[in-house]
């Protein structure tokens, strides 16, 4: 065998060598893109003050809403009157009358958006960059939504990071839903796998 038939047969196994390895790395892309995740979002109905009024301008029903990502529900991602907050639900549930958890399976772009959002949202809360947004509860109550930056309510978070994963297409502004209007909205998704009412009853 010459010396130019020996590179051929090189260049040619270095050849299916890399081609055998691409294959392998789309594959494993694809697998991963395949794989399904499972968020959760929590509808709570809270007895103190400001979850009154809520109710009384929402039509009762629930007053909080918060979201998790997984389906493990020990705790959740929410804005609270103290800004935004990494709440444990379980460990204050003599505080609330009622909830509902709703399980949605996302794709695995859509979890990683959120994921991403969600760590943005906690580095950016070190700085002390996020507070409630008092004005917009009170304008989305009497149907007048103003938008404020870097401020939320706990219901205009929620669909705001569900807006921004691509897991749901709102038909108005996702500063327009209070607690109530956006369980309405959710509860008829078609990737809802799972529900569970009054889950920290025990």
């Amino acid at each position: 065998m010459s010396i130019e038939e020996i590179k051929l047969n090189i260049n040619q196994y270095v050849e299916e060598k890399k081609e055998e390895l691409n294959k392998k790395r789309i594959e494993k892309r694809k697998k991963k893109e395949d794989k399904k995740h499972i968020i959760s979002i929590l509808f709570t109905t809270y007895t103190d003050w400001a979850s009154r009024v809520v109710a009384l301008t929402s039509g009762f029903g629930y007053t909080h809403v918060s979201i998790g990502l997984d389906d493990k529900k020990e705790y959740f991602y929410a804005f609270n009157t103290k800004g935004f907050r990494k709440e444990y639900p379980k460990k204050h549930k003599n505080k609330t009358s009622n909830n509902i958890c709703y399980f949605l399976e996302v794709t695995h772009r859509q979890y990683k958006k959120l994921s991403k959002l969600i760590r943005k949202f906690e580095r950016n809360n070190k700085k002390k960059k996020y507070k409630y947004n008092w004005l917009g509860l009170f304008s989305c109550m009497v149907r007048i939504p103003i938008k404020f930056e870097n401020r939320y309510f706990c219901s205009q978070f929620v669909a705001k990071l569900l807006e921004w994963s691509d897991i749901i297409k709102f038909k108005k502004s996702t500063s327009r839903y209070l607690p109530n209007q956006l369980n309405n909205e959710i509860r008829s998704c078609p990737f809802i796998i799972n529900k569970i009412e009054n889950c920290f009853a025990v």
